[in-house]
């Protein structure tokens, strides 16, 4: 998912609490729910379906914003500081864990990564 599909899902969740439609809500909640890959199941009332999407949101964004700006699995990385190294993956809260060829291995949050 890129940025702008995340952000496409952001108005969609905001659409679902500016709608008085009871039908219009469960439409948006269950593509919402699809999008997202949520289970149905797993979500125990609407207060709850609420804190899972957007929890859900936030890290598809961290990911997105992460991987648009270049940080992608396998590519060599100078890291600030550190020295050059191998992105190894990039993680559900869009931290970036870099493998240096020190042998080290670091986890640079989206606050950080300005020094990749």
């Amino acid at each position: 998912m890129n940025v702008q599909e995340v952000d496409a899902l952001y108005q969609r969740r905001l659409q679902m609490f500016r709608t008085t439609s009871r039908s219009e809500k469960a439409e948006i909640l269950s593509e919402l729910l699809n999008r997202l890959e949520i289970s149905p199941a797993s979500i125990r009332n609407v207060q709850h379906a609420r804190a899972v999407i957007e929890q859900r949101l936030q890290v598809e964004m961290r990911i997105a914003q992460a991987t648009e700006g270049g940080y992608w699995k396998d590519v060599r990385v100078e890291v600030l500081g550190r020295g050059p190294g191998t992105i190894q993956d990039i993680q559900k809260d869009g931290a970036v864990r870099v493998k240096l060829d020190s042998g080290r291995t670091q986890a640079y949050g989206a606050s950080r990564l300005k020094k990749i």
